[in-house]
């Protein structure tokens, strides 16, 4: 969601092959993070719809013994209704009995 700083994205979860392994992560854009097996975006961190309306990241996940599988993924911003942030006037004069 655009402008949720520290945003939850979603579970990240791994198949192998290998039952009971565990998992380090990495995620390639150093604006989000995965803690306890959630993608987020780090604290103060926020995504702006206008400016960037979806994110290419990879996300790495390592085994204990040093194997990794990397894998792709676009996040899509959702667009939230923002507040108007100014108005202006082009003249603040006006003619006599006009």
């Amino acid at each position: 969601v655009e402008n949720a700083a520290g945003a939850t994205i979603g579970a990240v979860t791994v198949t192998d092959p290998d039952a009971g392994d565990t998992y380090a992560f990495g995620v390639s854009d150093p604006r989000f993070e995965i803690v306890g097996g959630q993608l987020r975006l780090k604290v103060g961190q926020s995504l702006d719809f206008e400016a960037v309306p979806s994110v290419n990241l990879d996300i790495t996940a390592r085994d204990v013994g040093g194997l990794e599988f990397i894998k792709a993924f676009t996040i899509v911003v959702t667009n939230v209704n923002e507040a108007p942030t100014a108005v202006g006037l082009s003249a603040s004069t006006a003619v006599e009995n006009a």
